[in-house]
């Protein structure tokens, strides 16, 4: 279990630091183009490129972010409940969690396939979007993964 969470771990933190390399070049990008737009020469395509990178900025980093605690969470409720108590509630909330990403991400996966089938493209430039889905779809399966190892966490917390 302890090898499986660190994987998992290992995983969302190298595509934690890809997301944050596409940020940094939409970031580049948006600048230059507000630059070059004042001379008069805009990038062509620069809103078409930062609207599909959005996608890979969102899913990428969610699991390392649940990994390392980032989410909002509402625990006064339960602060003083028994330990027993908040490890039954924290596996319960990660079934459902699980359950949801899994729907999100297998419904992802045929709104990508139909993407693909029509030759869908940006507006501006021609950039297929359904590779861009796939990699959201990738996102939400390590963030599924990870909150299957805090699901075993809470199991192992409720035996103890």
């Amino acid at each position: 279990m302890n090898l499986y969470a660190k994987v998992i771990d290992s995983v969302a933190h190298a595509m934690t630091w890809i997301g944050m390399c596409v940020i940094t070049g939409m970031m580049i990008l948006t600048c230059m183009d507000v630059v070059l737009r004042y001379f008069g020469y805009p990038i062509r395509g620069a809103y078409d490129i930062t609207r599909v990178l959005g996608s890979v900025i969102f899913s990428l980093p969610i699991a390392y972010s649940y990994i390392k605690g980032y989410q909002v969470a509402v625990d006064s409720v339960f602060r003083r409940a028994p330990r027993i108590v908040r490890a039954i509630i924290d596996s319960i909330i990660c079934l459902f969690s699980m359950a949801i990403t899994v729907m999100i991400a297998w419904r992802a996966i045929y709104l990508g396939h139909d993407l693909y089938v029509r030759g869908r493209v940006t507006d501006t430039i021609p950039i297929p979007l359904w590779p861009f889905i796939y990699i959201m779809v990738l996102g939400f399966v390590v963030y599924t993964l990870a909150l299957l190892a805090e699901h075993l966490k809470a199991i192992k917390r409720t035996d103890a």
